[in-house]
Parts: C-alpha cells; sequence; structure tokens
C-alpha cells in the first residue's frame, strides 16, 4: 500500500474541505488562524480515513484471492482422480514481486490416453 494519493482521493478532499471551508465561513465566528487549524484537521481525518479504506479493500482482494486459491485446489483435487483424461492450464497475472503465475495440471488418464495418441 502506498501513503501517495491520487487525483481522484485529492479530489474528495478538496470537495469535503470545501464544504466545510463555507460552513465556517458561514458562521463568522472562528477566526482565520482557527479555520486553518480546522482545515488542517480535517483534511488530517479525511486522508486517514482513506487509508483505512485502502488497507481494508487490501485485506479484501487478499481474502478472494485465497478462496480462489482454494476452490482452485479443490478443483485440481477432484479431477485428478477422474477417470477420464483431464488437463488444465491456468495462467494468473497478478500484482506481485513475483510476477505472473502459470501452472498446468493433469490427471493419470490423460498421460495414458497421450501414451496411446502417441
Amino acid at each position: 500500500m502506498t501513503d501517495k494519493i491520487n487525483e481522484t482521493e485529492q479530489a474528495q478532499i478538496d470537495t469535503e474541505l470545501e464544504g466545510v471551508s463555507e460552513r465556517l465561513e458561514e458562521s463568522n465566528i472562528l477566526t482565520p488562524e482557527l479555520m486553518d487549524a480546522i482545515k488542517k484537521q480535517v483534511t488530517a481525518e479525511i486522508v486517514e480515513d482513506m487509508k483505512e479504506k485502502k488497507v481494508y479493500e487490501e485485506k479484501e482482494r487478499e481474502i478472494r484471492r485465497e478462496e480462489e486459491d482454494l476452490e482452485r485446489a479443490n478443483y485440481i483435487a477432484k479431477m485428478k482422480e477422474s477417470d477420464e483424461p483431464w488437463c488444465d492450464m491456468d495462467a494468473k497475472v497478478r500484482d506481485t514481486e513475483h510476477g505472473q503465475r502459470v501452472q498446468m495440471e493433469w490427471n493419470d488418464a490423460c498421460i495414458v490416453y497421450r501414451k496411446e495418441a502417441g
């Protein structure tokens, strides 16, 4: 996860901050210095919320990947036991430091079939 703010996030911060600024200016109670302090606090809170949301979304992606991997492992185990020739290739590109993953699986019936086919 990166701590940099992208354009969409900056636009969201600006929009929320604009609303806060308008309400503060309408009140005519606060000094400009206090208004600036409040704006900084609101900005910090918005940025913190965005960071928490990014962490949550990354955790959700990780859980989905684990579920997909488990589902695939169960499918492979089932197919390897099959009497029908079976072969499968799975290629996934994921944002990992190891890059792309390509995996090929087959069952014994596939080997027998290939030998018989020459």
